[in-house]
């Protein structure tokens, strides 16, 4: 049986529970870790969950090589963890953070090219300084491919 989207939700509560209740036995590193694997992961069930589709790019097209990219990029969703609100593992704190992972996590397929952009315009790990962190597609916009975005795909 493979992960669950509930279940990733739940080991990341919980790693950010023990780290702040019980920093002696787990540092900052070892929850940003943690948290970096299940973030990568949670995708994967989303899918197959039906609960996520990715995007692309109107570039990618037939056998066209393509990036897979978070929308927001892994680093900036596990510094939003770490201060994540709740760390009380209940049904309706899984259910919100497992919301805020649908939205922040969203796959796009990019061309190589377009991920250069991203990464010329220095946001390969971060979003751009203004960023009002709701608009999940910033660092798209700022570098200068948003418009290739497909969102009907």
């Amino acid at each position: 049986m493979g992960l669950t989207t509930k279940g990733i939700c739940t080991q990341i509560i919980g790693s950010i529970g023990t780290f702040r209740a019980h920093p002696e036995m787990q540092s900052e590193n070892d929850c940003l870790v943690v948290l970096n694997h299940l973030i990568r992961k949670f995708s994967e069930p989303a899918m197959k969950e039906g609960l996520m589709k990715p995007v692309r790019s109107v570039r990618v097209t037939g056998d066209c090589k393509f990036k897979r990219e978070h929308v927001v990029p892994v680093k900036v969703v596990m510094n939003k963890l770490l201060h994540w609100p709740d760390t009380t593992i209940s049904a309706a704190n899984v259910n919100k953070l497992e919301q805020f992972l649908l939205d922040q996590l969203l796959v796009v397929h990019i061309t190589p090219e377009e991920d250069a952009c991203l990464n010329r315009a220095g946001f390969q790990q971060k979003m751009p300084s203004d960023w009002d962190g709701v608009d999940r597609f910033a660092r798209y916009k700022a570098a200068g491919i948003y418009e290739n975005i497909d969102h009907g795909r």
